[in-house]
């Protein structure tokens, strides 16, 4: 009686359908007879997207078109009479929805506990963050922790003096300073450009800055890549930091760059690559409690929350945002752009790729780096604040010369 609960309230509420229907799905040992209306139910609203609900003749309707010379066509329309005549009332029906999706949890995380309880396979604990706080997120009355509200009036000359005074790591160009302010904690975003424009080459500077503005302290910034090795990451870095070629920097002496490097904050940065999955990045921040969080790119790092293909980078983003507040802590992504943005001087907001309002939306800064193929400017690029909700909120455009050879930029 508990699943035609749940069936009705899918043949009623179309949004409830689509919210839950998959959980359903996933339970083990399904009746077959529920499995089959369920089945019936999901080909409907497959088949007419543009209904909200079903009625009961309807479905028995679809249910022969679907199954036509059923040998089962009274028993099943019997089970749909059933189905429309539970006088349940929606919320009761939710209730009773929500505790079957318990159910289809639980058994996941089950199944995914049976090879470590018998000594097969390990560091899957860790992981089942990421289920728990998939369940709590769709439940009707989650936790006192995930409804908590708290309201605030602020002094308005706190609020104020807080903003002008506010400190942090300098940017690695000057403009980015007038623009945004400071690095800000809590507050995410991106770097993007085409290809060879030197995206990977201006976070790394960033880094640099921001590591000999926490040099002496206990502060660590993070560079976590998917894109190159690491120690070639490492060595680009050390270029950045210097200021010097690789041939420069060959040319100084062991200790001598060992004192530089530590002096301009060198200790205070970790590099890791081979990021993949959102939950090395949790396991980034829980163990190293960086200030300062690069990740390169950013849209190629995985995650398992529930939501459609077309909110995919979305949800990642808002992850990421959420991570941010979390661990107080700046994150910055690092992203591709278009094919359109290929020598393109300006590069838009809309130039992200395979991103129209996912990533954007969830951005609180955003800069493009642009370049063109004019003979005279092969070292030249383009920046272009087209995304600021920090600071006076403005947006700039200023060119820079890039060295590439010592993974360092000039304001032109």
């Amino acid at each position: 009686m508990k699943f035609m609960n749940v069936l009705k309230l899918f043949a009623e509420k179309k949004e409830q359908f689509e919210r839950k229907q998959g959980w359903i799905a996933r339970l083990p040992n399904l009746d077959a007879n529920i499995k089959t209306l369920l089945t019936t139910i999901t080909k409907y609203y497959e088949q007419y997207p543009e209904h909200e609900y079903i009625g009961k003749a309807e479905l028995k309707e679809f249910y022969d078109f679907l199954y036509p010379g059923s040998r089962d066509q009274d028993l099943y329309h019997e089970l749909i009479e059933a189905i429309y005549e539970a006088e349940v009332s929606t919320n009761v029906q939710e209730d009773i929805t929500e505790q079957a999706i318990e159910m289809a949890f639980a058994q996941d995380i089950c199944n995914k506990l049976l090879p470590v309880a018998q000594g097969h396979k390990f560091g899957v604990v860790p992981t089942l963050t990421a289920d728990v706080e998939e369940f709590t997120g769709q439940m009707k009355r989650p936790p006192k922790s995930s409804t908590d509200l708290e309201m605030h009036n602020y002094d308005p000359w706190e609020l104020l003096q807080d903003n002008l005074n506010y400190e942090g790591p300098p940017w690695n160009l000057q403009p980015l300073s007038d623009i945004l302010g400071p690095i800000q904690l809590q507050t995410l975003g991106c770097f993007f450009g085409f290809v060879d424009s030197g995206k990977t080459s201006c976070v790394l500077d960033v880094i640099a800055s921001a590591a000999q503005y926490y040099a002496g302290t206990d502060e660590t910034v993070v560079f976590l890549g998917n894109e190159e090795p690491d120690r070639r990451v490492a060595t680009r870095l050390q270029m950045a930091f210097m200021n010097k070629s690789r041939h420069e920097l060959g040319a100084m002496s062991e200790a001598d760059l060992g004192v530089d490097l530590e002096q301009k904050g060198w200790k205070n940065t970790l590099t890791a690559s081979g990021i993949s999955h959102v939950n090395q990045v949790r396991k980034c921040l829980e163990l190293y409690d960086p200030r300062l969080v690069v990740i390169d790119r950013g849209a190629k790092v995985h995650h398992d929350f529930k939501c459609k293909d077309i909110d995919y980078l979305m949800t990642l983003y808002n992850w990421y945002r959420d991570m941010a507040e979390q661990f107080n802590c700046a994150i910055i992504t690092v992203e591709q752009g278009v094919g359109e943005a290929n020598r393109r001087q300006w590069v838009e907001l809309t130039d992200i790729y395979n991103s129209r309002v996912g990533i954007q939306g969830e951005l609180d800064y955003a800069v493009g780096i642009g370049k063109t193929d004019k003979d005279n400017q092969q070292n030249f690029r383009y920046f272009n604040v087209s995304k600021n909700k920090l600071f006076n909120g403005e947006k700039a455009k200023f060119a820079t010369y890039f060295e590439e050879e010592r993974c360092t930029w000039k304001v032109v």
